[in-house]
């Protein structure tokens, strides 16, 4: 039990990671579409992975 939860915080943490970076990177860009559709693809990711959790 201790091992999935493990890879699964490991997993949030770098989807939280690529999350701040494609935050950080769109709004350089001025929120371009790409960015913008990359974020809410991570944000899914995200709640899939929590519910996942449960």
């Amino acid at each position: 039990m201790w091992g999935e939860n493990l890879e699964l915080l490991g997993f949030l943490v770098v989807v939280g990671g690529y999350r701040d970076k494609a935050i950080i990177i769109s709004i350089k860009k001025g929120l371009s579409v790409l960015s913008l559709c990359f974020i809410v693809l991570v944000m899914v990711l995200f709640k899939l992975a929590l519910s996942m959790s449960d």
